[in-house]
């Protein structure tokens, strides 16, 4: 399994907007580096040596030097460990209720994608034969956490435990036009989305004890609330 997130360098094209310009001044530069910086690190999946080739080439399009680019991130990360210092917060009882998951068959991925993108590539190569939803948590997601507290899970089915129900015939029926076996393609796909969901919002509020917003809709995420996140950084 995947475990650093930035390990390739698929994050210049999901963590770094293609609409950035830079401001009018060294200072202003800088004040937007360390705001991104602090929202990379913050959630503590990313180190300092996996955040500084980030934090460069966001500083190198704002117009900042590479010098000062490391000393905001330095800064950066000795505040935040102070932080971590204090002791454990919701990250706690949100791990709890991954662990969870992974007993109930979902395949988890949090912290250790770039974007959702790179994660539901190895959703599908990386899941155990009992597994039939995944939950995804990438790092651009997790970059909500230090000022929403709050993290965003994607979710959905896994392909290979629906051939059962969206069998070949009904997916021939289907694609040929078959309003009938659109709509149950439809209804299924809802209904496993649905289900996948809400595995996701009752291990957050009935094992974890944390809030979540989901409108229990498919096509959506549990936006799970975690006040008090303290993750300690990796090494």
């Amino acid at each position: 399994m995947t475990t650093h997130p930035l390990a390739d360098d698929h994050w210049r094209t999901c963590l770094i907007s293609p609409y950035l310009q830079a401001p009018g001044s060294a200072e202003a530069a800088a004040f937007f580096v360390r705001t991104y910086a602090r929202d990379l690190v913050f959630p503590g999946f990313v180190s300092i040596d996996e955040a500084r080739p980030v934090v460069r080439r966001y500083a190198e399009v704002l117009g900042l030097d590479e010098g000062p680019a490391d000393r905001v991130l330095a800064e950066v990360v000795d505040a935040r460990i102070a932080e971590t210092a204090t002791g454990p917060g919701s990250e706690v009882p949100f791990a709890t209720a991954l662990d969870h998951l992974r007993d109930q068959g979902v395949v988890v991925r949090v912290g250790l994608d770039c974007c959702r993108d790179r994660a539901l590539e190895r959703v599908e190569r990386e899941h155990g034969d009992r597994d039939r939803s995944f939950a995804v948590a990438a790092i651009d997601d997790l970059m909500k956490v230090a000022r929403a507290a709050r993290i965003d899970v994607s979710f959905s089915y896994l392909d290979g435990a629906m051939v059962d129900v969206l069998t070949p015939e009904l997916n021939a029926r289907a694609a040929g036009g078959d309003r009938e076996a659109q709509a149950t393609w439809l209804r299924t796909v809802d209904d496993a989305e649905r289900v996948a969901g809400g595995l996701i919002a009752s291990a957050m509020q009935d094992v974890a004890g944390l809030d979540v917003t989901w409108n229990g809709t498919a096509q959506d995420t549990v936006g799970v609330h975690v006040p008090g996140w303290s993750r300690p950084l990796p090494v």
